[in-house]
This record gives C-alpha cells, structure tokens and sequence, in this order.
C-alpha cells in the first residue's frame, strides 16, 4: 500500500476532495481548484526493506552503552532496572518519515505491536526473566 502526499507531487497531504483513477492508468485529485496528476504506470515503488537499528536504549532513563554493533548483545539487568526505553531507526531515508513500525518484547508482548511512524518504546515493571527486543520497519510503500 502506497500513501501518496507532498513528496509524491499532490497539492495538499490528508487527502483530497476527490480521488479518481483514469482509464489511461493516471490518478487524478481534485482539491479546490486544482488538479494533480500521478501517472500509476511509471510510478517506481520503493520496493526496498529496510534495514533496522537500534540507536540507544535507556534503563531507567539512563543511556546504557552496551555493544549495539554485535550480532547477539546482550545486557544483564538487576531485577530494580526493570524501566526499558529503546529507541531504533529505519536506515531507508526516503520519504523516511513515513516508515512504519513494529516492535516485540518476546516475554512480555504475545505478539507484534504496530505502532505506526513512532521510532520508541517503553517497558516498565518488568519482571525478572528473559526478554528479547525486536523490531521491523516498513518503507513508505508499505515494504517490510
């Protein structure tokens, strides 16, 4: 799915007074007064995934430096370091404030959490255990 706006060369983001695909293939707004047209044949989705990264985390509000750059890093936390706030980035740039996504602490989430465009999250009262972050983004054509 692909969220046209701005940066795709309509006259206004959210949306438009009418949205029309034309018999030759191009999409058409309408939106007082003016017209903008996207050609849907040329159009080159960004079919790139993203990679992701995980820029900073933060035990009770503290920056804990531990080796981000390894395949495996692990920290270990006493059972009174139970506030976690990470935060991550979509290393895709174009159109990157559009990126999604999804985040899941294996241990204390069931399952995937969407969280649209927010690049954080936050844990706290977590019990003592083993957990594991992850996080996956999708491109601004919806690419994961």
């Amino acid at each position: 799915m692909s969220i046209f706006s701005k940066q795709n060369g309509l006259s206004v983001d959210d949306g438009g007074y009418t949205f029309n695909i034309l018999p030759n293939g191009q999409l058409a707004q309408l939106y007082f007064g003016s017209i903008n047209f996207i050609d849907l044949n040329q159009y080159q989705f960004n079919t790139r995934k993203p990679t992701v990264k995980l820029s900073s985390l933060l035990v009770l509000d503290k920056e804990n430096v531990f080796a981000l750059d390894t395949l495996n890093p692990e920290l270990d936390l006493s059972s009174q370091e139970n506030y976690l706030r990470f935060q991550y980035a979509a290393l895709l740039y174009n159109n990157s404030n559009r990126n999604q996504y999804a985040i899941q602490l294996e241990g204390a989430d069931k399952e995937w959490l969407y969280v649209g465009t927010k690049n954080e999250a936050s844990y706290s009262g977590l019990k003592p255990g083993t957990y594991y972050f992850r996080v996956k983004a999708a491109n601004s054509d919806g690419y994961w």
